[in-house]
């Protein structure tokens, strides 16, 4: 949907973008990722389920312009560690929710919630990649082998006697 709006204003929405200091991008990020925060926290989501959707399409249009009008911010966003997170991105999503309920289940009585939280970040990033390699990967690949066209066996000519 952002192609269609964007395309034929490319140039001019990259020459906005760059209008823009570093520090006002900064303070932009900044205050959009302060109120993404604030959102999740206060639980917006019910009554203001559009106004809500509709600040996060903002923001990834933003991140978007950013990584269009920029290439350091495309290279930054081109990473090792951002392309891992997209790989395993799936299989986090899959798994982040069972491992953090065990974690805050078996250590709630031991530990603090922003314990719990530290713990559970990068257990959940390691379950994650775990089953992205043992789960996802071997899945993705039965998958295409399965949908890949059958190949039909070539007829051989009959031997002439």
């Amino acid at each position: 949907m952002l192609c269609p709006i964007a395309s034929p204003r490319l140039q001019s929405l990259k020459e906005l973008m760059r209008a823009v200091s570093p520090k006002g991008h900064a303070a932009a990020l900044a205050s959009m990722l302060l109120l993404w925060f604030v959102v999740g926290y206060k639980n917006l989501e019910g009554s203001h389920a559009g106004t809500v959707y509709g600040f996060y399409g903002a923001f990834a249009m933003y991140l978007i312009a950013l990584c269009v009008t920029f290439s350091k911010v495309s290279l930054r966003l081109s990473g090792p560690v951002c392309l891992w997170l997209g790989d395993i991105s799936y299989s986090l999503y899959l798994i982040h929710m069972p491992v953090m309920l065990a974690l805050f289940y078996l250590l709630h009585r031991h530990a603090s919630l922003p314990v719990l939280i530290a713990i559970s970040i990068p257990a959940s990033l390691i379950a994650g990649h775990i089953m992205h390699i043992l789960i996802e990967r071997p899945a993705t690949m039965l998958g295409r082998r399965l949908s890949a066209p059958v190949s039909i066996a070539r007829r051989q000519p009959a031997d002439a006697a």
